[in-house]
């Protein structure tokens, strides 16, 4: 792996400036985002994000061909949507500028997962661990990403014109939800 997290090495609690993660725009005030062991994959924590709340690790690749996998858990009582976004372009700051290269919209109530960029989307899987998987080819502009070992998407990396052909930052936010989400790995 050229970069793995299972956040096993995290103190449990806050997960703000651990491992190179940080809160949006690196804002202290939105830093809630929980290393835990309330639920786990393989491991014994995991990284919880709940009510409005995002978690960021940057990174700074701009070539060769990644793959980015991470497994979420949904609760079965999910109450809004929650999303799994990749940025081409991220700053840390309210007026810096950001492109979302792939945002991946988990809709409990229309009970699909949901590409924004391509418009396809796949049933949404709750109560359970399921595996989110893209591989971006930065050499030709692409990704393809799959959910649930199914196919959701296949399409140009770069969407528009401030877009860069790079990966610099996840961002796992939940939009004001009750129930916590997880991640792991």
């Amino acid at each position: 792996a050229q970069w793995s997290d299972g956040f096993e090495t995290y103190t449990v609690g806050p997960v703000p400036g651990q491992g190179g993660c940080e809160a949006w725009d690196d804002d202290p005030a939105a830093a809630r985002a929980l290393v835990t062991t309330a639920e786990v994959h393989t491991g014994n924590q995991a990284l919880s994000v709940t009510g409005v709340d995002d978690a960021v690790h940057q990174y700074f690749e701009t070539e060769g061909v990644w793959r980015y996998s991470s497994w979420v858990y949904l609760p079965e009582n999910l109450d809004n949507d929650t999303y799994f976004i990749m940025l081409n372009v991220y700053n840390s700051g309210a007026a810096e500028p950001k492109n979302w290269a792939m945002q991946l919209q988990m809709d409990p109530v229309a009970g699909i997962i949901f590409d924004n960029e391509s418009a396809q989307s796949a049933p949404l899987v709750l109560g359970q661990w399921v595996k989110i998987d893209c591989v971006i080819d930065l050499i030709g502009d692409n990704v393809q990403i799959l959910y649930n070992d199914g196919f959701l998407a296949n399409r140009q990396w770069t969407q528009d014109a401030g877009s860069l052909v790079s990966i610099q930052a996840v961002d796992l936010w939940a939009d004001s939800i009750a129930q916590d989400v997880y991640y792991y790995d």
